[in-house]
């Protein structure tokens, strides 16, 4: 589940990635008032927006496309969900039929009717009874959408950045949130803060569905943080009052989040910002437990703990899962043994390295091993 709201508003973003893409419209008064109605899926052509409503009738062709029809049976239906051939993640479809259904995407005009075009099992799923605009727990409103948060910056935050190399002065950070299936706030969850290889044109909430879709597999949540600039060369301290802007938002959203358990991870140079974005958390008061570090080249722990002085007892704890390709055309053997070695010297201990076959990519298997290791699992 992807969440978005703006609090200024309405935003809109476009996400491309292999496998999902997610173009966002929404505005804040729709978090409260949950998902749209099937009936009023029309009006929403060109966002992404939960339609719920009750599935009539599924269809599969010869080419294996599947088609959901909400409201009456084919051609009498109000709205459609698609799943074209070749989609994976669900097996059996007849689960839906007769049910109350929520899916998330992007509505678009087939025919002169409304339909969402599915990318990912995880944006389709039974509807809880009264989930549309409460939980169970004293009517606390749960995340329904996909999405991302304008968070503005405090004060100190605001200090903390700085000036962008362009001279912007930030005023808000963006903060993107995927929740796992059955999400409960109630509950403590581990929370994987995701970095991406740069911030020129890389924004952070960009890298997120890769990772985020892996990690509410394994139960995660997942979120990302960025200013409202994507330029070269940005300050670690720039960087670090925008992952605490999000973070401070995640806690009031889900008062005690603050208890729960935090993990970083990036690929490439995403992984060193994920190494040096730990002294921040802790200095703030995280509980930060662990790091997934791939195709890192280079430690930036010491720089952070540099950074922030009191973040180096809380570093010297870390876990730290190290990923590297065999065929990784810009990170040697030599130069990720060296850099292992380098975090074991900071006093880090509890680092585990993974060989895979493949380039300096990230590798979505080596990231789901890592998951299972923070879980405490066994790993091959």
């Amino acid at each position: 589940m992807f969440w978005i709201a703006n609090l200024k508003g309405v935003f809109f973003s476009d996400w491309r990635l292999p496998g999902m893409a997610l173009a966002v419209f929404l505005a804040l008064s729709s978090v409260g008032s949950g998902a749209v109605d099937v009936a009023d899926a029309a009006t929403h052509v060109g966002e992404t927006v939960t339609v719920r409503g009750e599935v009539a009738q599924i269809s599969t062709i010869e080419s294996g496309m599947v088609f959901l029809n909400f409201g009456a049976p084919h051609p009498k239906s109000i709205f459609t969900v698609v799943a074209r051939p070749g989609f994976e993640g669900i097996d059996d479809w007849s689960i839906f039929e007769g049910k109350e259904v929520e899916v998330t995407g992007t509505v678009e005009l087939h025919k002169e009717k409304p339909q969402i075009v599915l990318r990912s099992a995880s944006e389709i799923r039974i509807a809880e009874e009264g989930s549309s605009s409460a939980s169970a727990d004293g009517g606390r409103s749960l995340p329904e959408s996909p999405g991302e948060f304008q968070v503005q910056l405090t004060p100190e935050e605001q200090r903390l950045a700085g000036t962008s190399p362009g001279g912007v002065l930030p005023t808000e950070a963006t903060m993107a949130l995927m929740l796992p299936r059955n999400f409960d706030p109630s509950k403590r969850h581990k929370v994987l803060v995701v970095f991406p290889t740069d911030d020129n044109g890389g924004a952070h909430v960009k890298a997120l569905p890769r990772f985020g879709q892996i990690a509410n597999e394994a139960g995660w949540v997942a979120m990302a943080a960025n200013g409202p600039v994507l330029e070269k060369n940005l300050t670690p301290q720039w960087n670090a009052a925008m992952v605490l802007a999000g973070l401070r938002e995640l806690e009031s959203r889900y008062p005690g989040a603050k208890e729960w358990e935090f993990y970083t991870g990036g690929n490439s140079g995403g992984a060193a910002r994920a190494s040096m974005m730990t002294a921040p958390m802790i200095a703030g008061g995280y509980a930060v437990n662990g790091v997934f570090m791939g195709g890192a080249g280079g430690e930036r722990f010491s720089t952070g703990a540099g950074l922030f002085p009191r973040s180096r007892t809380g570093i010297r704890k870390l876990a730290v899962f190290l990923s590297h390709g065999s065929e990784d055309h810009l990170v040697s053997v030599a130069q990720s043994e060296a850099n292992a070695n380098a975090i074991k010297a900071l006093g880090i201990r509890n680092v585990r390295q993974d060989r895979y076959e493949g380039g300096h990519g990230m590798n979505d298997d080596s990231l789901r091993k890592a998951l299972e290791w923070f879980d405490g699992k066994p790993v091959p």
